[in-house]
């Protein structure tokens, strides 16, 4: 019963002796409640039968039930007679519950099997014990790798019982956290991929645009291309006025400052309306959006801060129009 079992001999001659004994009717054993009972039973000898079998029959497989009023005797030396009377009576109580006498009928093989060992009617089975035999130790630990151990890699053989469960509280709590750090990790990339197809707005943008775009980006003319930097740039800004100051600062970098380009156009173009709404009509993709620039309130400024010109008041009603200026010629 403890955490090694101890490899014994069994002498064959012993274990294979077939030996007569003699026995009361199992319904007489049925009758006795007391050990006492028993022996009184035992000097009736007009009421025995007599049985002959060799010492191995008397080691039987029981049914669990059996078992654990056996092992369940509260005595510290229990007497295999006061077995008897606890095994018939919860054979009877399960026959009771279930409605049938099948726990009676596994337990009745029992008592006869305890009286001739209780009362001393048959032989003991010699055995021995080798705890030094190296073979004999040899044996017995390969036994209890391959049937009574757990697998090698879930075993520590040197950790005490506590250890082991300690060792199992933790790996379980190790389990736990790695399964929350997935998920935790799932969860944030799902978050990023979230955040990062909001800043794609290129990638919103209708197909034809796009099309047209990385034809535009083509540098053979006939294979579409992934727009510049410099265009992801100006269509991942997170608003419109955001990417006009883009697209002027590039106009700026090409050599183009003097031109002024409309609010409308960079919206349109920021928008991904590149065509006419209405063929009869002009867009906000036309000519008429690139004008060459005034000059800026900051310049205004200066011309009066040093010449010392003030603007009359039709003047000050005239800037604050928005007024659309006509090219005069192509150029």
């Amino acid at each position: 019963m403890g955490l090694n079992a101890i490899a014994i001999e069994l002498d064959q001659g012993s274990l294979f002796k077939n030996q007569q004994f003699k026995h009361p009717e199992f319904e007489e054993l049925k009758e006795c409640s007391t050990k006492e009972e028993f022996l009184e039973v035992a000097d009736a000898d007009s009421s025995y039968c007599e049985t002959e079998e060799s010492t191995v029959m008397g080691y039987k497989v029981v049914a669990p039930f059996i078992l654990h009023e056996a092992v369940s005797v509260d005595s510290n030396n229990p007497d295999a007679l006061d077995i008897i009377p606890l095994i018939i009576r919860k054979g009877e109580e399960i026959d009771e519950e279930l409605g049938n006498n099948q726990a009676s009928t596994l337990a009745e093989s029992i008592p006869t099997m305890l009286y001739t060992g209780g009362m001393q009617k048959i032989e003991e089975v010699d055995y021995e014990i080798h705890p030094d035999d190296t073979e004999v130790q040899d044996y017995s630990r390969k036994r209890h790798e391959e049937c009574v151990l757990p697998p090698p890699e879930a075993r520590n053989s040197v950790q005490r019982e506590s250890e082991q469960v300690l060792v199992e509280t933790l790996t379980r709590q190790n389990e736990v956290t790695e399964r929350q750090s997935s998920i935790l990790t799932a969860h944030f990339q799902r978050i990023a991929e979230k955040e990062a197809a909001k800043s794609n707005r290129f990638a919103k943008l209708p197909a034809p645009t796009q099309n047209m775009i990385r034809m535009a980006s083509s540098t053979d003319g006939e294979r579409p291309t992934d727009p510049s930097e410099e265009a992801l740039k100006f269509y991942n800004a997170d608003s419109e006025g955001r990417a006009d100051t883009v697209f002027i600062q590039k106009m700026s970098e090409l050599g183009s400052d003097t031109v002024e380009v409309s609010q409308s156009t960079t919206s349109a173009l920021y928008n991904g309306f590149f065509l006419y709404n209405n063929r009869m009509d002009p867009s906000n993709l036309s000519l008429f959006n690139f004008t060459l620039q005034e000059p800026t309130r900051g310049a205004m400024l200066h011309i009066i801060a040093t010449q010392g010109k003030r603007k009359t008041a039709n003047e000050i009603k005239a800037s604050m129009k928005q007024s659309i200026v006509i090219p005069e010629d192509f150029d």
